[in-house]
């Protein structure tokens, strides 16, 4: 079962300005006088921010969680984290910017932080968060979740 991660206003807003500053960088290097003979650099400072936006919109329309028989596979553009579900150990909902978790698969500031093998975390934001606890909780009962839930 595939579940799409939510993209809050935010990161749109962030994603967005990202972009900008990208393009932004880029077109000033194309009419600096300094640099008309050097084709090198221009091309080299093309490539990377052409390289960087592709990076970017990879992410933003290839960011979603699967499970998978007895597996959860994270995937945010080139980055993916497998994890077995039994592996789970707890799940709590965080809400803000900065997120206590090394890897963040996600495209929003609300969602789940995702305990797994002895001292492993990953952050997602999955649109139905029920729903997929749900599912995970088919596989694996014995997953703690916060009492507030």
């Amino acid at each position: 079962m595939k579940f799409s991660s939510e993209f809050s206003p935010k990161h749109k807003i962030l994603f967005g300005i990202v972009a900008v500053i990208i393009v932004a960088s880029t077109i000033p290097v194309f009419f600096d006088e300094s640099m008309k003979e050097n084709w090198t650099a221009k091309n080299i400072i093309f490539v990377v921010n052409l390289l960087s936006l592709g990076l970017l919109f990879w992410i933003i329309t290839k960011t979603h969680y699967t499970i998978n028989q007895n597996q959860l596979v994270c995937k945010s553009g080139p980055f993916k984290r497998i994890i077995p579900i039994e592996s789970i150990k707890r799940i709590e909902f965080h809400n803000g910017i900065i997120v206590p978790a090394l890897w963040k698969l996600a495209l929003s500031h609300k969602g789940i932080i995702i305990h797994h093998g002895q001292f492993d975390e990953i952050y997602i934001s999955p649109k139905k968060y029920e729903k997929f606890i749900n599912e995970l909780l088919k596989i694996n009962p014995n997953i703690l979740l916060p009492t507030n839930v």
